[in-house]
């Protein structure tokens, strides 16, 4: 989770990005300060009812 509270911490180029099989996944060396992040994975945030 970012400081700002962002819970979709998805970027380009890692892998973490392509996860299909959990629920959230958990980064590490983000490019963005707070280099460590638990983030929702692409399925979820994709199913939510709002986006």
């Amino acid at each position: 989770m970012g400081p700002d509270g962002n819970v979709g911490a998805l970027f380009p180029r890692y892998p973490e990005v392509n996860e299909t099989k959990k629920w959230v996944t958990f980064l590490q060396n983000a490019p963005k300060p707070q280099s460590e992040r638990i983030t929702f994975t692409l399925p979820v945030i994709n199913s939510a009812s709002n986006i």
